[in-house]
């Protein structure tokens, strides 16, 4: 009989883990859009699959706030539980993505709300479009380039290394 490590683990402590997997998933430095967008789907199935499918978490008070919501209808509530939990998980997407490449991005989306405008996204795909679909910042297109001119130097300074070896091992073989 295969024995999995997770059979002898506490259920709570399990779910936790999960939660916590997918709240700290931030997207690294170089790291591709698609890469991060699939690493954290397949936290969040995973953290699904530990508490029993989506909605997982059910925020009480994101619920109440959407368009339709009415406690009188079951049908209605669950609907609405469903929307608020896709919002959760698309804010925290967004949250924990590469701020020195989408920082402008959140602020603007942040100011906007402020002003009485939601323009956040509404699920993880939604997200992912506003992401792909955002120029890169400055300050990040500056560090990159820097990055890229460190590279290039060191790549000089190595070549003339290997340049001066060369030279070197056909003044020894004259010698």
């Amino acid at each position: 009989q295969d024995m999995n490590f997770e059979d002898h683990k506490f259920h709570a402590a399990i779910v936790l883990d999960s939660m916590i997997s997918v709240f700290n998933c931030k997207q690294h430095s170089g790291e591709s859009l698609v890469d991060y967008t699939a690493r954290f789907k397949a936290l969040r199935d995973v953290m699904e699959s530990q508490m029993g499918g989506p909605p997982c978490l059910i925020v009480q008070r994101m619920t109440e706030e959407q368009p339709g919501y009415t406690s009188l209808d079951p049908t209605k509530v669950a609907d609405c539980q469903t929307k608020a939990y896709k919002q959760l998980m698309a804010y925290t997407y967004l949250h924990n993505s590469d701020h020195t490449k989408y920082g402008t991005l959140l602020g603007t989306l942040k100011t906007q709300y402020s002003l009485g405008t939601n323009m956040y996204p509404k699920s993880i795909t939604e997200a992912t479009s506003v992401l792909n679909n955002h120029t890169f910042d400055p300050t990040y297109k500056a560090n990159n380039q820097q990055r890229k001119g460190d590279t290039q130097a060191n790549t000089a300074d190595k070549d003339q290394e290997n340049e001066d070896n060369v030279n070197l091992s056909f003044d020894q073989l004259e010698g």
